[in-house]
């Protein structure tokens, strides 16, 4: 049964499995935000089904938040519901994250490396992938294995290099489809220089156009001849149509 096609992003490793029972690669993943919705945790390594949504904070941005639906302590122990989510991934679960500005679900999955498999990749290949950062477009499917059982792994579809997680709020947006402005606060006000920063972008005219603005770096400018001591943000949001 095959979930909906989704985008990872991680590291590509070549490996070995036990009688031969691999895809050949796995797909290292970062430590993933994830809402546990009320779900109860034990110890050890857990299964976990449900859906990516987006989450959007002040600080960290649009983040892609992994919506647990469902946890069992292995893959063949998850319901039939469960097996036709669009993302079931095997890791361990941490709880009480803590993350600044309290930007956080509070629980994260580390240790997830999926089965990955390579060889029905549409278009463009990449020569030797093995310890490359990548995003990789495919969904996950059950394959039962002699030894290894029930595994869910990751039949790609496409596959690029990148040295950074997508922007999932705004895929494949060129930077001159956006508009940038810095703003500032002598009061390191974080809500003051980022009110600042979006006065200063670009007026449109279209009269109820939506800026759905991204923070793209926060820091500090200090000392200098004018003697600096204020905080500073950089925003971007997408350029309004009809925008030279």
């Amino acid at each position: 049964m095959a979930g909906k096609s989704i985008e990872l992003f991680g590291t590509i490793v070549h490996v070995f499995g036990p009688g031969g029972e691999t895809t050949g690669y796995v797909i290292q993943l970062p430590p993933l935000d994830v809402d546990l919705h009320k779900h109860v945790v034990t110890a050890g390594e857990k299964t976990v089904a449900g859906d990516f949504v987006d989450r959007h904070w002040p600080l960290r941005g649009t983040v892609r938040v992994l919506r647990v639906t469902e946890i069992a302590d292995a893959p063949s122990h998850l319901s039939r519901t469960g097996m036709a989510a669009s993302v079931i991934l095997s890791g361990t679960i941490r709880t009480g994250v803590i993350k600044p500005g309290g930007e956080t679900t509070g629980a994260e999955l580390v240790g997830a490396s999926p089965d990955v498999d390579l060889s029905k990749l549409d278009g463009v290949k990449i020569e030797n992938p093995d310890g490359k950062q990548c995003a990789v477009t495919g969904h996950f499917v059950g394959r039962q294995w002699p030894l290894r059982k029930l595994v869910f792994q990751f039949d790609a579809k496409s596959l690029r290099q990148t040295t950074s997680p997508p922007t999932y709020g705004f895929p494949d947006v060129k930077d001159d489809l956006r508009v940038t402005a810095t703003g500032y606060s002598d009061q390191f006000s974080l809500e003051e220089a980022l009110t600042n920063a979006i006065a200063q972008l670009p007026p449109t005219h279209i009269a109820d156009w939506l800026w759905d603005v991204s923070v793209d770096k926060i820091g500090a400018e200090v000392g200098g001849i004018a003697g600096f001591h204020r905080m500073k943000v950089q925003i971007s949001a997408p350029k309004p149509p009809g925008k030279a």
